[in-house]
């Protein structure tokens, strides 16, 4: 998928994905597709497993999260939206009704060492 599409939107809110970004080539316009008005970038990362509440309002900028790689949840006023490689998500002005970002990385990698240590527990 090389174009942005709407996945979901409701009040303040908008969550969109360009799909894999390691397949993506191209550009891909936000402002049209997802409404921006005026925004304030920065980038920042989380560990596996890692969970990041920002309980905080912006009010001159929205905030528009882009998801570069792995997967995730993010949730917000306690509605949770599933996230992975090329989704982004615009929180408008004002809107910060709890919103978090959880990495479910560790998640996967717990999962894949137990079914490890199963497959050898039954070849014994």
């Amino acid at each position: 998928m090389n174009q942005l599409t709407v996945q979901q939107q409701g009040q303040g809110f908008c969550l969109a994905s360009v799909g894999n970004l390691n397949g993506f080539e191209g550009k891909a316009f936000v402002k049209e597709v997802m409404n921006t008005t005026g925004m304030e970038v920065s980038f920042g990362s989380l560990a596996p497993g890692q969970a990041v509440p920002f309980n905080h309002r912006h009010k001159q900028n929205e905030e528009l999260y882009i998801v570069l790689q792995g997967e995730g949840v993010f949730t917000l006023d306690g509605q949770e939206f599933p996230v992975a490689s090329g989704s982004l998500v615009k929180v408008e002005i004002a809107l910060a009704k709890g919103k978090k970002l959880y990495d479910k990385r560790e998640d996967a990698a717990k999962k894949d060492a137990k079914r490890q240590i199963d497959r050898a527990m039954k070849g014994r």
